[in-house]
């Protein structure tokens, strides 16, 4: 055996056998399939809107529904990319759901004519709890499969998750709750996956380290 071969077995006769991850489309498939099921179970558990059958039938709200999942499976395809270093080089998708992201707002509030001073006058409500309960898997499973990946984007990837999660309980709360009111969805739905997302920005490096 030669000098060089007698090194490289020296420096790897203690490495353990490591598994080569899931491609990415794979893993955000997973996720979303697991964060779907959940938000779906619970919406029918906790109860629909009253008005579902109307608004089905509502091109307005379809076309929402429809937008702000484009814009969550896009941010967990992201997401399970920046679970590989650098992204693998495909560092332009993480501006789909941010763009995406972006047009919705920017939709919302034309569409909603959203008074943002009213929003202050808006109490605590059931729909906060609700929030609560739809996020909480969500954002337990893509943690789970965030933190086996390795990132060297950690504050991205704890936008792209919130987007993730928050995008999924915006709809899951539209089809639950009843109400269409601009303030309401603005502080009832939004506010509390925005505070979480301020949160998990904070707390990025600590998460996804390696």
């Amino acid at each position: 055996m030669s000098n060089s071969e007698e090194l490289i077995s020296s420096l790897s006769s203690d490495l353990k056998k490591v598994d080569a991850m899931p491609h990415p489309l794979k893993r955000a498939i997973t996720i979303l399939l697991i964060a779907a099921t959940y938000m779906a179970v619970a919406v029918f558990a906790l109860g629909m809107r009253s008005d579902i059958e109307v608004k089905i039938h509502d091109n307005i709200f379809v076309f929402e529904m429809a937008y702000i999942f484009i814009t969550a499976l896009s941010a967990a395809i992201c997401s399970s990319w920046l679970c590989v270093p650098d992204v693998r080089g495909a560092k332009w998708i993480l501006a789909t759901p941010i763009v995406l992201l972006s047009f919705g707002v920017m939709w919302s509030f034309i569409h909603f004519d959203i008074d943002i001073h009213k929003i202050t006058h808006i109490e605590m409500h059931h729909c906060h709890i609700k929030s609560i309960i739809f996020g909480t898997v969500p954002i337990f499973a893509i943690l789970f499969f965030s933190v086996k990946g390795r990132t060297t984007h950690p504050y991205m990837m704890a936008l792209m998750n919130i987007i993730f999660v928050g995008t999924l309980g915006y709809i899951a709360l539209r089809v639950a709750c009843s109400s269409d009111n601009a303030e309401h969805i603005c502080y009832i739905h939004v506010m509390p996956y925005l505070l979480l997302g301020i949160a998990m920005a904070a707390l990025g490096k600590h998460i996804y380290r390696w």
